[in-house]
């Protein structure tokens, strides 16, 4: 009886412990030409960012899912502080930010842990074509899959 328990009692430690999730933000580039994606965030008075001015880059599959074990060096071309400017190669993607333990549903919505939504505007040009990202048409350019928020390129 006692190692029945002691059983149950490891199971359910285990099935109890990896109960962490992250959802990234980010924009990925699966077309065939260099993109421009330019974003400025700020500081919020209180709490924790979602969105920072440390950008991760990765490649891609064609598939458009984060090669993890791929990291891609990005190099920021504005000198701001707010403000971050990179060129994303064909097949990569950049995560610019990132929500702990939350699901992302809007931009309005209460976040857990004291989050914000503090992005001011993001700004992403392929060629002639310029998809300009504001706070109210944010979720109206994004599409979630997999705990993935993308930044619609196409």
């Amino acid at each position: 009886m006692k190692k029945l328990f002691l059983f149950f009692s490891l199971l359910f430690i285990f099935f109890f412990q990896g109960c962490s999730w992250q959802e990234y933000f980010l924009v990925s580039n699966p077309t065939g030409m260099d993109l421009i994606v330019e974003y400025e965030v700020e500081s919020p008075a209180q709490g924790f960012a979602i969105f920072d001015n440390y950008p991760t880059g990765y490649k891609i599959y064609k598939s458009g899912d984060i090669k993890w074990d791929e990291p891609v060096e990005l190099k920021d071309m504005d000198t701001a502080r707010a403000v971050v400017r990179i060129i994303l190669s064909p097949g990569t993607a950049v995560i610019f930010g990132h929500l702990s333990n939350d699901h992302y549903k809007k931009h309005d919505q209460v976040f857990i842990n004291d989050r914000h939504f503090n992005l001011k505007r993001l700004i992403v040009q392929k060629g002639e074509f310029t998809r300009d990202i504001t706070v109210e048409n944010f979720d109206d350019n994004i599409v979630k899959r997999n705990g993935i928020i993308s930044v619609k390129t196409k």
